[in-house]
């Protein structure tokens, strides 16, 4: 079942509910016997996926070092309290992402004309994901998934060169734009042309649009991934 609305984050957003809201619409679903606590005694798994709406949306790449450390531990802290709420309405097994290194993310890499990441932006991700990991160092039930590490090696600084290998275009998206303003999908409100050309072959980019990755680009994250998940979940030995 999926509570996730894109966009949202800890903080109010509008037209979006928050993680919180979301912990709540499913905890109603399970105090009106929508969802049967039995179902939840077996292998219920949820996943917090928090991907850095929050920060983009106060720019914490730009903020001093005093308020990103102070909108770091509001992030963090509440996505451990709703992974805490989670574990207390009866979910057996918790996984939650961390941040991938959001400077190399196309619509900050734009500024550098694709050829390398915004480094404040992943010193702000990468705080993130520190106090993220202290927090749920000792909390049973839970598996912080590393798209840190997953992304690294395929757009970091410093990649795999195996995985870098496959994607020849890893900063620069399929669905490039040329203004700042602009985004994948955007026409002219008088001309109707669009405002963003689509690559030829979208298999050799990592990034599909100024955030998201491609299909493929997706695959090679999951692939890392998909060993720990399974066994986190028992699913092999």
């Amino acid at each position: 079942m999926n509570f996730a609305a894109g966009g949202s984050g800890v903080y109010d957003a509008p037209g979006t509910p928050t993680l919180g809201r979301q912990v709540h619409t499913f905890n109603k679903l399970v105090n009106d016997g929508d969802i049967k606590q039995e179902h939840l005694a077996g292998q219920s798994v949820a996943l917090v996926a928090i991907d850095g709406n929050d920060y983009n949306r106060v720019g914490a790449d730009t903020s001093s070092f005093a308020d990103i450390e102070s909108l770091v531990e509001t992030v963090t802290d509440e996505i451990v309290a709703n992974v805490a709420r989670l574990q207390n309405i009866g979910v057996n097994k918790v996984l939650v992402n961390n941040l991938f290194p959001l400077g190399c993310a196309p619509s900050l890499s734009l500024h550098y004309y694709y050829f390398s990441c915004d480094e404040a932006a992943n010193q702000a991700a990468a705080r993130h994901n520190q106090r993220l990991a202290n927090k749920l160092a000792f909390t049973d039930g839970v598996l912080i998934l590393d798209l840190s590490a997953a992304f690294s090696r395929i757009v970091g600084p410093s990649p795999d060169a195996d995985m870098a290998n496959l994607f020849p275009n890893s900063l620069k998206p399929c669905c490039d734009i040329w203004l700042y303003t602009s985004y994948c999908g955007k026409v002219d409100p008088d001309t109707e042309e669009p405002l963003y050309r689509v690559c030829q072959n979208p298999d050799s980019h990592f990034f599909w649009d100024q955030m998201n990755p491609t299909q493929v680009g997706w695959e090679a994250v999951m692939g890392q991934l998909e060993r720990p998940i399974r066994e986190f979940l028992g699913l092999i030995m």
